[in-house]
């Protein structure tokens, strides 16, 4: 009998068409450290297991909520519930492996047992605009985080008034924040039409700075209370919040970065999502941020070529 690795394989075309082979580097070179980073941190205190199994819950959940091709897969692709079953396999399985030999390994075991009941179901179908207020006070240009609040509600309302609730609490507060800006960075995947490209800015350089601090500022408005709060209740791990915002603003920029680097018009990019949810990850370790900032400055040149050509040339 045939695996069901069609979207596996079709995920790993996408990735070498999508990013550097640096980038495909750092890729397998995060996925080979997940297992040992999350043994040391369950070993460390096993009272964070139940939270990070929770949040990988919580990751595939809003991931299969968010699945813009889900349409296409189970119209075109044989054994369509197989092969979603084994892209989020794929994500769990270095987690659960880091949880091995552990006292409550079993609690990986459900999460990965939870998987088929994932992929029956059904994502939500919005049928009237969400978060108006919200949304009509984002910029025009900022159009991708106005359509991720829609698509993604009511998770990302969710998970920040938890953040919020639970900001007395050292550890939880943060990792919700994560999930929460893992969801909105997918957002950047939707490349607009070239006319909006235009339209929005004079050039490339001013095009991703506006990009930039516009989504930089979103997320810092978004994490900034919950972690005020969190360093009152917890003060004496103030460097860890700092540390956190810095990760989560580099994650934000080097998603920008890899879109527009990829940037075609009208086009979804799937390709760069792998490497998006990798550069999530290293963001919540603590200095690690230092090489996305690195990724973001390399990824910023190799974008500002591709967008040239949408502005100053022919790009057929």
């Amino acid at each position: 009998m045939n695996l069901p690795t069609t979207l596996l394989r079709l995920r790993l075309v996408q990735l070498r068409r999508s990013i550097s082979p640096a980038g495909v580097v750092v890729l397998l070179a995060a996925l080979a450290l997940v297992p040992f980073v999350v043994h040391r941190m369950v070993v460390h205190d096993p009272s964070q297991q139940p939270y990070v199994n929770g949040l990988l819950l919580l990751i595939l959940l809003g991931w299969h909520q968010q699945r813009k091709d889900l349409h296409f897969v189970l119209k075109h692709i044989e054994r369509p519930l197989s092969n979603i079953g084994s892209e989020y396999l794929l994500v769990a399985l270095p987690v659960a492996l880091g949880q091995l030999g552990t006292p409550a390994w079993y609690q990986a075991l459900a999460v990965l047992a939870a998987i088929p009941v994932i992929v029956r179901i059904q994502p939500p179908v919005l049928a009237r605009p969400r978060l108006r207020w919200i949304r009509s006070r984002i910029p025009a240009h900022l159009f991708e985080w106005k359509g991720g609040l829609q698509h993604a509600h009511p998770l990302p309302a969710l998970l920040w008034l938890l953040s919020l609730a639970f900001c007395w609490l050292p550890i939880l507060p943060l990792m919700l924040l994560w999930v929460l800006i893992a969801l909105l960075v997918n957002t950047q995947a939707d490349c607009e039409p070239r006319a909006m490209l235009l339209a929005t800015s004079p050039d490339a350089s001013t095009l991703l700075r506006r990009k930039l601090i516009g989504g930089m500022a979103i997320i810092a408005l978004l994490i900034i209370p919950a972690l005020i709060g969190a360093t009152i209740f917890q003060p004496q791990l103030w460097w860890v919040h700092l540390f956190f915002l810095a990760g989560q603003l580099s994650v934000v920029g080097l998603a920008i970065m890899l879109k527009y680097r990829s940037y075609v018009p009208n086009e979804h990019l799937t390709g760069t999502e792998p490497l998006v949810t990798t550069a999530a990850v290293f963001s919540v370790m603590p200095g690690l941020f230092l090489l996305l900032l690195i990724m973001l400055l390399r990824e910023r040149r190799v974008a500002l070529q591709n967008l040239d050509t949408y502005f100053h040339g022919d790009p057929h």
